[in-house]
């Protein structure tokens, strides 16, 4: 059997990277269809997790695009040999973490279940449910999101980060700008702090 006809064309892909070496270097001198392949690659990630840290659709839409207005700035920092992922999502958890700390995001802020935009979330259900089961589980996305809004900012990044978009410690911490061991430990305290805020309702959700 011969080569794959991709092969050629994917095999300067980095590990993890949506895109090729090649692509990033024309994101880099910032060409426009190169631009679009990156968003087109990365606009769901991005998007779910902005949706999922300020809980308001039109709020995740500006973040998204004011992201890829950074990217565009600052294409020249961008390094080809990385996947640009942890970049991306660093920006986006800043300007998040901006957000929230203005007068707006408070405002804006809204608890909604996981269930209410179930394409944001990137989740499919393994299987069928019943009727019974959607409602448990409903019920349980409402919990846990509420609970996760009242955790302080920082354990919130941290769980959504790791719990969401799958990312290790050590790279959050490099996101934001903490040593690793510091990190896991407050994400170790955030699940505490999860589990005492819905002991009164259901504490099995998180096991």
């Amino acid at each position: 059997m011969g080569p794959h006809p991709d092969h050629g064309a994917r095999q300067d892909k980095q590990p993890s990277s949506l895109l090729t070496v090649a692509e990033l270097e024309s994101v880099r001198r910032r060409e426009p269809q190169a631009l679009g392949r990156l968003f087109d690659a990365y606009f769901g990630r991005i998007y779910s997790l902005a949706y999922r840290m300020m809980g308001q659709e039109a709020t995740a839409q500006d973040i998204t695009q004011e992201v890829f207005l950074r990217v565009h700035k600052a294409a020249h920092q961008l390094d080809v040999n990385r996947d640009p992922a942890p970049w991306l999502l660093t920006i986006t958890t800043n300007l998040c973490r901006e957000k929230w700390r203005s007068k707006q995001g408070r405002q804006d802020k809204q608890t909604l279940s996981l269930n209410d935009k179930p394409e944001h979330t990137e989740r499919v259900a393994a299987t069928a449910a019943t009727p019974e089961q959607e409602a448990v589980a409903a019920d349980q996305s409402r919990l846990l999101t509420a609970a996760l809004d009242r955790l302080p900012e920082a354990m919130r990044v941290v769980v959504l980060l790791h719990d969401m978009q799958g990312l290790p410690h050590d790279e959050i911490a490099g996101m934001i700008g903490e040593e690793a061991p510091a990190v896991r430990k407050r994400y170790s305290r955030a699940l505490g702090k999860l589990r005492e805020l819905l002991a009164d309702h259901r504490p099995d959700v998180l096991e």
